[in-house]
């Protein structure tokens, strides 16, 4: 005989994946999460949620990395004049 899937609850769910109960409902309601329904109460199959996790990890491994942020300033990348240039562009009445 073949045992039964392994269920797991809300709770359950949330404290395996670290969410709070209500993100994992609201993830279960988008689709994003495997789960089905018993008697109005969500339901995951442990082998399914395993699966689920483990194209999350090949998924964000396989994303190309995003470029590092520069944090020059922009004055610094020549993108703003100084101060002294901006006064020396204005109009004399300005000055």
């Amino acid at each position: 005989m073949v045992d039964p899937p392994r269920l797991l609850d809300v709770p359950g769910i949330a404290d395996l994946l670290s969410f709070e109960p209500a993100t994992v409902r609201d993830m279960a309601r988008r689709g994003i999460l495997p789960a089905f329904k018993i008697a109005g109460q969500w339901r995951f199959r442990a082998d399914e949620i395993a699966d689920w996790v483990e194209a999350q990890r090949h998924e964000v491994a396989s994303t190309e990395p995003a470029p590092p942020r520069t944090l020059t300033p922009p004055r610094a990348r020549g993108e703003l004049p100084s101060a002294r240039e901006a006064v020396r562009n204005l109009p004399r009445a300005e000055r």
